[in-house]
Order: C-alpha cells, then sequence, then structure tokens
C-alpha cells in the first residue's frame, strides 16, 4: 500500500514496494524513467494524488527521488 503526506506544496510518497522500484531504476536512462511513470500510473499512484489536489508544479518526492508533477 501506498502512503501519502501532502505537506505544503510537496507529496511524499512511501510504500514497500515503490521503495523496491525505485532502488532498482536507472533514472539516467529514459526507457527505465518512462517504466517507472508507467508503473506510477498503473498502481493508481497518479488518480489518487489527483484526488486529493494535487496542483501541476507541486513537487512529488518518492524516497529522495523528487519531480515536478504535470498532468
Amino acid at each position: 500500500a501506498l502512503e501519502i503526506e501532502h505537506l505544503g506544496s510537496t507529496w511524499v510518497i512511501t510504500g514497500t514496494s515503490l521503495e523496491r522500484m525505485v532502488e532498482n531504476i536507472n533514472f539516467d536512462d529514459y526507457e527505465s524513467r518512462n517504466y517507472f511513470d508507467i508503473q506510477l500510473t498503473k498502481s493508481g499512484l497518479y488518480k489518487r494524488l489527483e484526488d486529493m489536489g494535487i496542483q501541476d508544479g507541486d513537487t512529488v518526492d518518492i524516497y529522495d527521488l523528487e519531480f515536478e508533477y504535470q498532468k
């Protein structure tokens, strides 16, 4: 299960399966980053964040991997 904590404009996401995935992705490789993004979509994370009110430009923090949310 994914846990979501909203701190100002930052959304901190944690969860055991997510932690393992982050450890095994090569974020310097486009295909690996794309695979990670697809997995986040399939897991329903983006839908949950949207339901909770995430805005374009907010920061998503997944185990110190930070990126700007864009729908």
